[in-house]
């Protein structure tokens, strides 16, 4: 008898066991193919920018965290830009908007918008986990 999670049957009043999601269960959050555009497809060079992103942006995350944590604004917003050019290569559509505002809420001394940057800090880091789980499943 094959599971019934193979062959799509249940039992009758049975309880769904708790299961970690499967990657087809998640929605893509990134999508390569503006990177495939400007690399004509070249699957080495590719590969070689995908393996730059996922050793770089952890460390890059990091810093802009303890950026913050210091109060170091201004590299806080330098770094975001930094990161900004990554996420729009890997089309990682999500975080558009979140680190244009951390990159321009950080560079301006506006108490208001600093006040949103905890908020959109997590939201980065929280998303950005999820990319690099997903693009490294897919490796």
């Amino acid at each position: 008898m094959f599971p019934s999670r193979l062959n799509n049957t249940k039992k009758p009043n049975s309880q769904p066991t708790p299961q970690a999601e499967e990657p087809s269960d998640v929605p893509q959050l990134y999508d390569l193919s503006k990177l495939r555009k400007m690399v004509d497809n070249d699957q080495e060079m590719i590969n070689k920018m995908i393996d730059m992103f996922l050793k770089n942006t952890p460390d890059l995350l990091n810093e802009m965290k303890a950026f913050w944590h210091k109060g170091e604004i201004e590299r806080l917003s330098k770094l975001a830009h930094k990161l900004k050019s990554s996420i729009n290569l890997m089309g990682i559509s999500t975080l558009y908007d979140n680190i244009r505002s951390i990159e321009k809420f950080a560079a301006e001394s506006n108490p208001e918008q600093q006040a949103q940057l905890p908020d959109l800090m997590k939201e980065l880091n929280e998303i950005m986990e999820k990319v690099l789980v997903q693009i490294r499943q897919t490796l």
